[in-house]
C-alpha cells in the first residue's frame, strides 16, 4: 500500500516534468519563430523572394528555387551573417538553365585611303583567314589592321550573303566603313560629287541581300562658292530673294526664315557650300534685312563681307542716317557696308508713255563699242557717245541710233547707266528697254555682278528692274608666272620654321594662331597651282601608335580642309598621317614631344628622300646613344679594374 504523501509526491513530481518538458518546447517553439522570422526579413530586404527557411531547433534549413547558383549562394551568404554557418543546412534547388543563346557575328570594315582595320565577332569555321585573304586582294599596298575573334558556332546563309555583300562593297568605296550583321548591314562613306553619290546609293540599295535591312550615309562634299553671295530687293509688294549662299543647313534656315518674315513672292533657295568668310554671315544679314525693312524697302546685296544697301528713294536723310549709323555699330567684324540714299526721281517718269524699244550696247575682247537701237534725243546721244569715249576711247566707240521722242523720261539716266555697267565687262553686251535692263557676258573680276549691281542701283535711284547674268571667267585671264615646286617648298618651309601649326590638346581642332599661319601658307599655295604636296601629320611617342596614328590623319586632314576653305587647291595635295613614327627630337623630354607633334609640307616627289633623312638621323642618334652607353660601361669597368689594383698594392 502506497502512502498518499508518496502518491502526492509522485503526482507532483510528474506533472513538475511535464511543465518543464512543456515550458521547454514553447522556447524552443518561440526561438525558432523569432530566427524565421528575422532571417525572412533579410532575405527579402536582399531581393531574394524565392528563399523559404524552415528551422529546426539549432538548425536553419534554406528551401526554394533559386534562379541560378550564384543567387542560391549570395542567399545562403545572408543567412550566415545572423546564424553560426555549421548550423546552416542547404536544400534549396537551382532552376536548370536554358540553352545558352548563340552569339551574334558582326564585322565592322574600315577603310581609309591607305589603312582598312577589321572589328567584330566572326564564325571559326567560316575562317578569319578566308576574309583577311578577300581583304587584301583589294588593298595591294594598304595596312591592314585586324582585330577579329571568332565563335565556334554554325551560321546561316543569310549571314554569308551579308558578309559577300559588305566586302564587296568595301572594295568601290576608298572612303567607308561598312557594319555587318546577318540581318543588318549600315554603310557610311563619302563620294567625291553629288553625281556620285546617287550612283552610290542605287548600287547600294538595289544589290542588297534579301531579308537585311539596309541603312545608307552616304555623303558628298560641299561645293565651294566664291564668292558667297546675298541679294535680296524689298518693295511694297514684299521680298524677292534674287540670290543665296550659305555653309550649313542651320545657317540656311536662319537666312530663310528672315527674309521670310519680311513676306515672300517668289521661291526661296538658298545654295549650301563651302567658303563661307566668317561664322557671323547669318547674323550680318539679319541685321541688314532689318536696317533694309526700316527703311522701307531697297535692295542690300552680299558679296563675301562686302556689303552694298540701297534704300528706298522714299527714305528721308534723317532716317537713312539713324538707320545706317545703327546698323553699322550693330553688324559683325570683317563685314564692310557701303550705304547708298539714291536721289529723287521726277515724278514725270512715272507718267511717260512706254513703247516696247531697246538700246543696245555692244563690248567685244578687242575693246570696241557699238551702240544700236533708239535714243530719245540728240542731247541724250551726245551724252552716250561722251561717256562711252571717255570710258573706251573714241576711236573704240561707234554710236547708231535712231531718235524717238516717245521713249520713257527716265532713257537717259538708264542709257548711261548701261554704258557704266559695260565698262566692268571684258565682253559682253547690255540691253536697255521699257520695263527692264538685262546685261550678260564674261568678266576677270569676280564681283562684277556685284559691281554692276551697285551701279544700276545707284544712277537708278532703287527702281531700276534689271537682270544680271555675268559668269566670271579666268580663261581670259593671261597665264600667270608661277613658282618652281621646289621654291614653294622652301617658301612654306621658311614660314613654319617660325611659325608652327599647332592643334589644342588632345584635339585636331587648329589654335588661334595656327588659323593665322595656315592662312599666310595658302597665299603661297596660290604661287604654286601644279605643285604636289603631301601634308603630313606626326604625333609623339605618348599612348597607344593604332591611336596616335588616326589622330595624325585626322589633323593633316583639318590642315586639307583648312586650305580648301581658302580657296586653294587642294586636287593635287594627299594628307597623310605618320603617328609617332618619324621623330625629330627627344620623346624623353617635353620639349623634344612638343617637337614632334607637327605638320609638315614635303612635295611629294621629295617625301621618300626626306623621309629617310628623318629615319638616318633617328638611326645615328640611336648609334650615339649605343656607343655612349657602350663608352661609360667600358669606363666604369677600367675604374673598377684600376680600384681593384691599387687595393692589391
Amino acid at each position: 500500500m502506497f502512502r498518499p504523501a508518496y502518491i502526492f509526491a509522485c503526482v507532483c513530481f510528474i506533472m513538475a516534468g511535464v511543465g518543464a518538458w512543456y515550458a521547454a518546447d514553447q522556447s524552443v517553439k518561440y526561438f525558432e519563430h523569432q530566427t524565421e522570422a528575422e532571417i525572412s526579413t533579410a532575405l527579402n530586404a536582399a531581393g531574394f523572394d524565392w528563399a523559404r527557411v524552415r528551422p529546426d531547433g539549432l538548425r536553419v534549413a534554406l528551401t526554394g528555387l533559386a534562379p541560378t547558383e550564384v543567387e542560391r549562394f549570395r542567399a545562403l551568404e545572408v543567412i550566415t551573417k545572423l546564424v553560426d554557418p555549421d548550423r546552416v543546412e542547404n536544400l534549396a534547388l537551382v532552376i536548370p538553365p536554358k540553352d545558352i543563346a548563340p552569339p551574334r557575328f558582326t564585322l565592322e570594315v574600315l577603310r581609309s585611303e591607305d589603312r582598312i582595320s577589321l572589328i567584330g565577332l566572326v564564325p571559326k569555321a567560316l575562317g578569319r583567314d578566308q576574309i583577311l585573304r578577300r581583304i587584301e586582294a583589294i588593298t595591294e599596298d594598304m595596312t591592314v589592321t585586324d582585330m577579329l575573334e571568332t565563335a565556334d558556332h554554325g551560321f546561316d546563309t543569310q549571314w554569308l550573303a551579308a558578309l559577300d555583300y559588305g566586302l564587296e562593297n568595301i572594295k568601290r568605296l576608298p572612303r567607308s566603313k561598312i557594319s555587318i550583321t546577318a540581318d543588318q548591314i549600315t554603310v557610311t562613306a563619302v563620294t567625291e560629287s553629288v553625281e556620285q553619290q546617287q550612283s552610290v546609293k542605287s548600287r547600294l540599295a538595289l544589290t542588297k541581300p534579301d531579308n537585311v535591312d539596309l541603312y545608307l550615309d552616304i555623303s558628298a562634299p560641299r561645293p565651294v562658292i566664291a564668292p558667297f553671295r546675298f541679294r535680296l530687293a524689298l518693295n511694297s509688294d514684299g521680298a524677292e530673294l534674287l540670290s543665296c549662299s550659305s555653309d550649313t543647313e542651320q545657317t540656311r534656315q536662319r537666312i530663310l526664315s528672315a527674309v521670310a518674315s519680311l513676306g515672300v513672292h517668289g521661291k526661296l533657295r538658298c545654295e549650301i557650300g563651302l567658303g563661307v568668310p566668317t561664322t557671323d554671315w547669318a547674323e550680318a544679314i539679319e541685321k541688314s534685312l532689318d536696317a533694309l525693312q526700316e527703311l522701307g524697302g531697297g535692295n542690300v546685296a552680299f558679296s563675301d563681307a562686302d556689303i552694298t544697301l540701297i534704300a528706298s528713294d522714299t527714305a528721308t536723310s534723317d532716317r537713312f542716317e539713324t538707320v545706317i549709323g545703327r546698323l553699322e555699330s550693330d553688324l559683325p567684324e570683317l563685314f564692310t557696308l557701303n550705304a547708298i540714299l539714291p536721289p529723287k526721281l521726277s515724278d514725270n517718269s512715272e507718267s511717260s508713255v512706254i513703247r516696247p524699244s531697246e538700246l543696245i550696247a555692244e563690248l567685244s575682247l578687242a575693246g570696241k563699242v557699238r551702240v544700236t537701237g533708239r535714243i530719245d534725243n540728240t542731247v541724250s546721244r551726245t551724252s552716250v557717245m561722251s561717256v562711252a569715249s571717255a570710258m573706251f576711247g573714241s576711236e573704240n566707240v561707234e554710236i547708231d541710233t535712231l531718235t524717238d521722242p516717245d521713249l520713257p523720261g527716265e532713257w537717259p539716266v538708264r542709257a548711261l547707266a548701261a554704258i557704266k555697267a559695260l565698262q566692268v565687262l571684258e565682253e559682253g553686251t547690255v540691253v536697255v528697254q521699257p520695263e527692264k535692263i538685262l546685261i550678260s557676258g564674261r568678266s576677270l573680276d569676280e564681283e562684277a555682278s556685284s559691281e554692276i549691281d551697285r551701279i544700276l542701283a545707284t544712277d537708278l535711284g532703287g527702281r531700276g528692274n534689271y537682270e544680271i547674268n555675268v559668269v566670271y571667267d579666268e580663261s581670259l585671264l593671261p597665264a600667270p608666272e608661277h613658282k618652281a615646286d621646289q621654291a614653294c617648298e622652301d617658301a612654306i618651309m621658311r614660314i613654319m620654321t617660325s611659325n608652327q601649326i599647332a592643334f589644342d590638346p588632345g584635339s585636331v581642332i587648329l589654335t588661334k594662331e595656327s588659323e593665322r599661319t595656315l592662312s599666310i601658307i595658302s597665299e603661297e599655295f596660290r604661287d604654286c597651282p601644279d605643285a604636289r604636296f603631301e601634308i603630313q601629320g606626326h604625333t609623339d611617342s605618348q599612348g597607344p601608335d593604332d591611336l596616335n596614328l588616326e589622330i595624325s590623319q585626322s589633323r593633316a586632314e583639318t590642315v586639307l580642309s583648312g586650305l580648301l576653305n581658302r580657296r586653294v587647291l587642294i586636287d593635287r595635295m594627299l594628307a597623310k598621317g605618320y603617328g609617332p613614327e618619324l621623330p625629330i627630337a627627344d620623346n624623353e623630354t617635353e620639349e623634344g614631344r612638343a617637337a614632334n607633334r607637327r605638320i609638315v609640307f614635303v612635295l611629294q616627289s621629295n617625301v621618300e628622300a626626306a623621309n629617310s633623312k628623318v629615319r638616318e638621323a633617328i638611326a645615328r642618334a640611336e648609334a650615339e646613344a649605343v656607343a655612349a652607353a657602350e663608352a661609360a660601361e667600358q669606363e666604369a669597368a677600367e675604374s673598377a679594374s684600376e680600384e681593384g689594383t691599387d687595393g692589391s698594392n
